[in-house]
């Protein structure tokens, strides 16, 4: 048996090659192509030829993507942004997908949402999926751990905090924040 996905007369696919609850649909943009709700993506051959699924690559941040030709144009596009462009509706405009369970290989329909850039950021640190840069790791450091230990024992023996400031070269603030608990506070 063969079975018909709401695609043109000429897009045929085995039924044994569907998954259950798995649904085909032509890709936006790309007309000779179709994306599942499981991101499986299917490139049917026109006429008597059968089709294949097409294979899905990894990129160096995590993504899967897969190489698309069309008007004889090849071009890389990610998995989970073709599975949003064709199942899910983005009526405020969004300009980002989220990956709900934080799993970037985990493309279907059901674990992705569109999203602001603030969302998708608040997302990933509740996930833990970004841990911000701390301490001397900061692009902005300019202390290391070894100054926070000389600058506490500096403070302890009664030291002002504008000489301080001025002999490790940042500003009253930065060495207020350390006394006070507010930055370095993992360093003891």
């Amino acid at each position: 048996r063969r079975a018909r996905f709401g695609v043109p007369h000429l897009f045929f696919m085995d039924h044994k090659e569907t998954l259950e609850g798995e649904e085909f649909r032509q890709i936006v943009g790309a007309p000779n192509y179709l994306v599942s709700n499981f991101g499986r993506i299917y490139s049917p051959r026109r006429r008597k030829a059968k089709g294949v699924f097409r294979k899905i690559q990894t990129n160096l941040s995590g993504y899967k993507h897969v190489g698309l030709t069309k008007d004889g144009k090849f071009r890389t596009v990610t998995i989970h942004r073709l599975v949003a462009l064709t199942f899910l509706d983005n009526p405020d405009n969004h300009p980002l997908i989220n990956h709900k369970d934080g799993d970037k290989a985990n493309n279907f329909a059901s674990n992705l949402e569109w999203c602001s850039q603030s969302h998708n950021h608040r997302h990933s640190l509740r996930m833990g999926l970004y841990v911000p840069p701390k301490n001397e790791d900061h692009w902005n450091s300019r202390l290391k751990e070894s100054d926070v230990h000389e600058i506490r024992a500096r403070i302890s023996d009664g030291e002002m905090l504008k000489m301080i400031a001025k002999h490790f070269g940042v500003s009253h603030s930065a060495i207020s924040g350390i006394k006070n608990g507010r930055t370095w506070r993992n360093i003891k």
